[in-house]
């Protein structure tokens, strides 16, 4: 999965220094079918080895900035094959 952060913090470089802790993503009925502690590795949409539908996905991104500062985002994502 790529995806892209719309937001964005000015006047810093923290941003590009973050840390990672946890990406993971949720299908419709909230079971989550990827997990990762590597920003670097992305879902490829599917879940044990079998190809997700079509539909609206939930990730959730957790990670924290060189101040300390916790970053949480959390969106939809829509899976179209």
């Amino acid at each position: 999965m790529d995806f892209q952060i719309t937001g964005i913090i000015p006047d810093t470089e923290a941003w590009g220094s973050r840390a990672w802790t946890r990406f993971e993503v949720y299908d419709r009925w909230g079971v989550k079918v990827f997990e990762t502690s590597d920003i670097e590795e992305g879902w490829d949409g599917r879940y044990d080895g079998k190809t997700q539908p079509m539909g609206v996905y939930v990730y959730i991104i957790e990670g924290s900035l060189p101040t300390g500062d916790k970053v949480h985002l959390q969106g939809n994502v829509t899976l179209i094959r």
